[in-house]
């Protein structure tokens, strides 16, 4: 109502707005209803009208019923309902009224400061730039662990380009004005500047001034177009992705339906961070192409611009010259692959690419599996594991080879960022990856991605999964930065990890002992328990014996 009210509307307007939000109101009468207890179980605010609510729309064209919203929501302001007809239709007209509301007000994104990932990273997905980063994935598996990995990373990606984009558009509008009012006034307040030689003959000197500053107009006014409207008529892109094939080359590929708002090419397996170089070397240039012409722009409004001193620095200038505002609004080239496609046939890409110092953004989607081609074994893939290719029988007892860690490879390179991320910890992956993106090196982007068939998880488990591993140190959390400090200590952070100064989390688990009576353990949450929860190792695990004496069970954490 509050929106309609500031609209303005004319009164036939307005009630035939009514009437079709009156239907709108009904259709969601039908579902029911929850409160979520942190919004609606305190006041409002001191202040009157200061305070809002949170509302959840489900997607239709990207909901493919997994549950995993569900199973995270702890207040059950979502419910599970059968899908049907009438269902899928309120749905529609649900998400079609809010694609045309209004966005989130910023009040509601609970960031301190963007560049430095300070505060409730999440909430930027409050904003709708940020959430459509993505658009589906719908040959995706239920519940794919992937897409929600991938899907925070270029929020984050978006969050933080297009505040950029604005400010750099406004300069640029600045530039054109002031360059537009010193063309005139060497020429005459009336000119034509697109026709200047149509005007009365110049001295040689103030003709080729005025030569200079039409031309810096017109790459001024060519660079805010591409920034605005471009080739494509939606402006520039705040990324570019290579996307190895695998999983997420399949469900971002389904035709017709590529999840991403973004440039995206698909190519060999092993590929991903060749073609990024090549890319990244064709974009770099284009982008110098920009910068030059705003500062061509900017000596010229100062009267510093001398075409003997500027024009061989400017002949000459790359990415490495760039300003870290220049730097920053440079649109990441990534490099996305799985398992086989960065750390098996494609490790020797990688290591290239890591070698090269390039600051190309790689997201390695770890599934521990080769999941796209029917779950083989793989050297990510931990010890113990059960798969094609490393069964279970009396001889071996799944894979028998060390998991390949490669955090540590990466780290090793001496040159690259790290960040080991899970969707159990998102504003972390949040944080580090815009700290990634800032860094004028080779970022790697190492993320957990449950994948429910081959780890064998129900479809609404991946948080679940991801929270196990982490706190069983499974997959721990961890950024690591060259240019941290001069040791490994000063570079390296494991903060995010839960009870870092203890080997796992401990918990008090509530039990009924023989009689009946409530009692209370305290134990922790090993990688033993981790394992347990997927079918992957369940093969390491059986039923006590009735008659096991005491003394020859041991609790894991104590055995180990």
């Amino acid at each position: 109502l509050g929106v309609v009210e500031r609209m303005n509307m004319e009164p036939e307007r307005r009630a035939a707005t009514d009437a079709e939000f009156s239907v709108v109101r009904a259709a969601v009468a039908e579902f029911p209803l929850a409160k979520t207890a942190p919004f609606f179980e305190v006041p409002e605010s001191k202040q009157k009208g200061a305070g809002g609510l949170l509302s959840i729309t489900v997607n239709p064209e990207a909901c493919k019923g997994c549950n995993i919203c569900v199973d995270v929501c702890p207040d059950q302001a979502l419910v599970t309902i059968k899908q049907d007809e009438a269902a899928v239709d309120r749905l529609r007209r649900n998400w079609s009224l809010w694609q045309k509301l209004p966005d989130t007000a910023d009040k509601y994104v609970n960031v301190r400061d963007l560049e430095e990932g300070v505060g409730v990273l999440t909430s930027l997905l409050l904003k709708k730039e940020n959430y459509r980063s993505m658009f589906g994935g719908d040959g995706a598996c239920m519940g794919c662990g992937e897409k929600t990995a991938i899907h925070l990373v270029y929020s984050a990606v978006n969050a933080l380009m297009h505040p950029r984009v604005a400010r750099r558009v406004a300069r640029l509008d600045e530039l054109i004005a002031q360059l537009d009012q010193k063309a005139r006034g060497l020429l005459s307040a009336d000119a034509d500047l697109e026709h200047p030689e149509r005007a009365a003959p110049l001295a040689p000197e103030k003709k080729a001034a005025l030569e200079r500053v039409t031309r810096a107009l017109k790459d001024v006014k060519d660079l805010r177009w591409r920034y605005l409207e471009g080739p494509s008529g939606k402006g520039r892109a705040t990324l570019g992705i290579a996307n190895a094939t695998g999983c997420s080359s399949v469900w971002a590929s389904t035709y017709p339906y590529n999840p991403y708002p973004f440039p995206w090419v698909n190519h060999l397996f092993q590929d991903a961070p060749s073609i990024a170089i090549g890319i990244f070397e064709g974009q770099m240039r284009k982008m110098a192409d920009g910068h030059i012409a705003v500062r061509r722009a900017e000596l010229e409004l100062a009267g510093e611009y001398d075409p003997a001193v500027h024009e061989p620095f400017f002949t000459a200038f790359d990415w490495r010259q760039f300003t870290e505002e220049e730097f920053g609004l440079c649109p990441p080239i990534f490099a996305v692959g799985g398992d086989g496609a960065m750390l098996d046939i494609g490790f020797q890409n990688l290591s290239r690419l890591l070698a090269s110092g390039k600051p190309i953004r790689v997201v390695v989607l770890d599934t521990q599996v080769y999941s796209n081609t029917g779950g083989q074994a793989c050297t990510s893939g931990f010890t113990g594991q059960v798969s094609d290719m490393a069964a279970w029988g009396r001889v071996q007892h799944g894979k028998e080879e060390t998991r390949k860690e490669l955090s540590l490879l990466v780290m090793a390179h001496r040159n690259a960022y790290v960040l080991q991320g899970s969707q159990a910890n998102p504003s972390h992956l949040l944080a580090g990856v815009i700290k990634g993106l800032k860094s004028r090196r080779p970022a790697v982007f190492s993320l957990h991605c449950p994948c429910p068939p081959e780890h064998g998880l129900a479809d609404d488990a991946a948080s679940r999964a991801s929270k196990h591993a982490l706190e069983s140190r499974a997959f721990p959390v961890l950024v690591y930065d060259p240019d941290g400090g001069p040791s490994l200590a000063d570079c390296l952070s494991l903060d995010g990890n839960p009870s870092i100064d203890d080997t796992w989390p401990v918990y008090d688990l509530k039990y009924l002992d023989v009689d009946g009576t409530e009692q209370v353990m305290s134990l922790p949450l090993t990688i033993a328990d981790w394992a347990a929860t997927e079918s992957r190792f369940r093969k390491h695990f059986g039923p006590l014996a009735k008659d096991a004496p005491d003394d020859a069970v041991v609790p894991f954490h104590q055995f180990l």
